[in-house]
Formats: structure tokens, sequence, C-alpha cells
């Protein structure tokens, strides 16, 4: 069954301070109209393909601070080797460690799987997680560590779930998806499961390639899910389109 993450939206009184930070984090931020005009039409920031939300990018080259804010030691070690996956394609550096002013912080308890997105981890209170990454312990299968980490730390570079993809033309049987997310652990209402499932990305607000069902960022779903059986399996690892996609947001120099 479908695997569930949360992509974290800032609340919309931090809206207008999230484009702020991140035009301090990355000139290449700037939005094309004013930033009250900007964080108010997207009520805690604008997105993007693969998706890279416009305004979310950190500065190519830079050096993000991640730090553990629980957990066991084995599952963290394991987390930041699979994170640097992404680090073979993407033009950043992650330092792991006991930070007092981590950019990351992450938890593994919670509900579920969820990251903020980009440089809203700025926007974030100090003492809080930026990203949770529960249910992993030293005994989790490789394939499930690949899956859940690159997944979340994509959100972290910047990425949305590729179902949510302007072009993804899915035809949704929406009743079976309303009745999966209504039941535990999530309880979502419909209003819910419509804006972080069915809601795609605005064409006027987003910078994106083709549609990639075999995205690390693309969540499994069976084809009960869709009206003609289209099916996507849960990837554990990065496609050529994620690998080409955010070589070109972070590009090296």
């Amino acid at each position: 069954m479908c695997h569930v993450c949360i992509d974290l939206d800032l609340p919309r009184s931090r809206a207008k301070y999230s484009v702020r930070n991140a035009i301090r984090e990355f000139a290449g931020n700037r939005p094309p109209r004013p930033v009250r005009d900007y964080a108010a039409a997207a009520g805690g920031g604008l997105r993007t393909r693969m998706a890279v939300l416009t305004g979310k990018r950190w500065k190519p080259g830079r050096t993000l601070k991640i730090a553990f804010l629980d957990g066991d030691t084995t599952v963290q070690a394991r987390v930041a080797d699979i994170a640097r996956i992404w680090l073979r394609h993407a033009n950043l550096k992650f330092d792991f460690g006991d930070h007092d002013r981590a950019e990351i912080r992450i938890s593994f308890r919670g509900p579920g799987n969820s990251s903020h997105i980009g440089t809203d981890a700025l926007g974030v209170s100090r003492s809080k997680a930026t990203m949770t990454l529960a249910g992993l312990t030293p005994e989790t299968k490789d394939e499930e560590y690949h899956r859940a980490v690159l997944h979340e730390f994509g959100h972290v570079l910047g990425c949305i779930h590729e179902h949510q993809h302007p072009e993804n033309g899915i035809p949704w049987r929406k009743e079976p998806i309303y009745a999966f997310y209504a039941g535990p652990p999530m309880r979502w209402s419909r209003e819910k499961t419509d804006r972080n499932f069915f809601q795609r990305y605005a064409r006027s607000e987003t910078n994106f390639g083709a549609f990639d069902e075999t995205s690390i960022m693309m969540y499994g779903f069976p084809a009960e899910w869709t009206e003609n059986g289209f099916a996507t399996r849960r990837n554990t690892m990065l496609s050529p389109g994620d690998i080409a996609f955010i070589g070109s947001v972070y590009p090296f120099d």
C-alpha cells in the first residue's frame, strides 16, 4: 500500500519570513514581484518541479549543518551515509554533527516521515525537528533506508512529491484514496487528502521537467487507485531524471 510522507509547509504567518530567509540564503531565490505579494500567493512558498520550490534553493556549494535530536547511533550513521548519495549529483555538502545551530534537525520520533522543504527549514524553531524519520531501526532493511532517507533528503534539497507534478495526468479513483487516508495512522479529512495528495502544482508556479514515475520523490501506489490500472512501485534509488534535475538546480562549477 502507499507509503505516506508529508512535505511540511510553514504557517501562513511565517510565509513572508520564509521568503526573506530564502533570499538571504541565495539571491537566485528572489521572486519576480514584491515579497509581500509572493508570500501571500504562496501561503508558505511557491512550488516547482521534480519538483523544486521556487525561492527555496540553498546556495550551490554551501555546507548544510545537520544534527540528530535523538535516535540510535547506528541508525544515525546509516542515514548520513545514504543522504550523501544526493551529493554525488548536487553541489552541496552535508556536515553531520552535534551542531547548536544546525539548519537541518532530524528526529526519529513521530507518527511517520515528514520534512520541511528546502530553505523553509530556516523558519523552524531551533528546538524543533525539521525532518522526522520514524520507524528506522538497526534491523531495518537497506532498501527501506534508501527509500525513506533519499526521499526525505530530496525534500531538504527542495523537491516535492512527484505525484503532484503539474503534468502527471493520473486518472485517480478518489474514493479508495479518501478511505485509505481517513484510516489510521493519518486520519485525514477529505480536504486534507485533496491538499496533500490530489493537488497539483500550477504551471505558473513551477519550473519542471517531464513527469517521472521512477523518481525517488514518487509515491508507490496500487492499480486500484487509478481508473486505468496505472500503478507505481516504491522507488529506492535516484532515477536518471532525479540526477539530471538536481544537477541543474545545484550545478558544479
